[in-house]
């Protein structure tokens, strides 16, 4: 039997994954900011995909999207 709290978690860090890529690239297309340091766009990077996670589970859990 597959646990549901575990599914739930590997597909909003997989949605959240691919929203974040996307995101990287469309940033990369729009030429980032000059002036934000490599360092800090992936720390703003990863804090917008671990935001990006809790939306997606918290929209699941709230029944708003399929498992």
């Amino acid at each position: 039997m597959s646990d549901p709290v575990k599914e739930l978690e590997q597909k909003a860090e997989q949605e959240a994954y691919q929203h974040t890529v996307f995101m990287a690239l469309a940033d990369i297309y729009n030429q980032l900011n000059p002036n934000v340091e490599i360092g800090e766009y992936l720390k703003q990077l990863q804090d917008n995909k671990a935001a990006e996670k809790n939306r997606i589970m918290n929209e699941i859990i709230r029944m708003k999207r399929p498992l």
